[in-house]
């Protein structure tokens, strides 16, 4: 901005003062869209609006010293971590007013990012996102990873505000990070558990199900059957229920699904699944219209890009991949653990 746009911003903010400091944060937040970069370059300016807000809020100097630093000069983490902060100081309200404005701040970049036909700008940084994304993307489709990691700052918004008890407003801050990195099957789950205590349990039930289709950890299918076992139990269908849980107990023992199935103890004979029995668990997911997890298509894409991680010396991306394909299996094919320990002894010599 040359210097009369400057001037002119200056007399439209001060003309738009209300005497409320997040709305006027707001408002200039909303003026500021698109010149962010700018502005980390203008210290003089930056420190002309510091002042003026200052004058408006005495009260504040603090709070607008350290907000416009956050907005202007810290990076992403160093921000992140000073909102933990005020959250561990029971100052949840305070994390939110600002990460609020942080967003604001950030969205303003979105426009830079042109759709195209066969690329897409995603934030995935995971082996475990990169390989759902190659498995579920077309051969011709391009990742474009995002500079900033937008997914993981909408995610850190979501736990603020429901720290704040702004539940609502938190499964919104999900969905945002879910179109930056729609494979984070944490995310998923974690938005269709807050489905569930919101009492949004059809929700809770097609998030769980998408999450399902690029759950590849043992914990994260435990997790997508738990919510499946919750989703029948308040349905009142606690047979159902019941297989759900004991495949969630199948995957990884947790407390709260050892607890369902206590409580359902009396159905132990009528709705037990025999999960070592080939096919029981599929038969038992085909009767509820849900497909199997993990299915052979995803097991057998994940030892191939093992397999081609291996040949391409990326060994310790491979050790990731051969590692879930093991786990998965439950030591049902030989010949997994004898690589793992060769890709083991190859790490060490790097």
């Amino acid at each position: 901005m040359d210097n009369q746009q400057q001037q002119a911003l200056l007399e439209t903010i001060k003309a738009h003062y209300t005497g409320d400091i997040i709305k006027d944060m707001r408002y200039i937040t909303d003026k500021l869209h698109g010149h962010f970069e700018a502005l980390r370059q203008d210290e003089a300016f930056r420190k002309v609006l510091e002042d003026m807000l200052i004058a408006q809020y005495p009260e504040n100097r603090n709070t607008i010293t350290e907000m416009w630093r956050d907005l202007s000069l810290r990076s992403d983490d160093e921000f992140i971590m000073r909102m933990f902060g005020l959250v561990d100081d029971d100052q949840a309200p305070q994390a939110q007013f600002q990460m609020n404005l942080f967003i604001w701040m950030m969205e303003a970049e979105f426009r830079q990012f042109k759709p195209k036909f066969n690329e897409k700008y995603l934030s995935i940084y995971d082996d475990i996102d990169l390989f759902e994304f190659n498995l579920h993307e077309s051969p011709e489709m391009e990742l474009r990873v995002t500079d900033r990691n937008y997914a993981g700052i909408y995610i850190t918004y979501a736990k603020i505000l429901l720290a704040a008890n702004e539940w609502q407003e938190a499964a919104e801050a999900y969905q945002q990070a879910l179109l930056w990195n729609p494979y984070d099957v944490r995310t998923i789950f974690d938005l269709a558990a807050l489905y569930q205590q919101l009492n949004q349990y059809g929700m809770s039930y097609a998030t769980t199900l998408n999450g399902l289709k690029y759950a590849i950890r043992p914990q994260d299918l435990a997790r997508g059957f738990n919510y499946l076992g919750n989703f029948y139990r308040k349905k009142e269908e606690d047979h159902v229920a019941y297989g759900f849980y004991q495949l969630s107990h199948y995957w990884q023992p947790m407390q709260s699904v050892s607890e369902q199935l206590a409580a359902l103890n009396h159905l132990k004979g009528d709705a037990e699944l025999d999960l070592e029995e080939d096919g029981a668990a599929r038969a038992f997911l085909a009767r509820y219209n849900i497909g199997s997890y993990p299915n052979l298509h995803h097991l057998n894409a994940l030892k191939a890009f093992a397999s081609r991680m291996y040949v391409a010396g990326q060994y310790s991306a491979a050790y990731t991949y051969y590692s879930l394909y093991h786990d998965l299996l439950r030591d049902k094919e030989s010949g997994v653990e004898d690589l793992l320990a060769e890709i083991e002894a190859k790490l060490a010599k790097e």
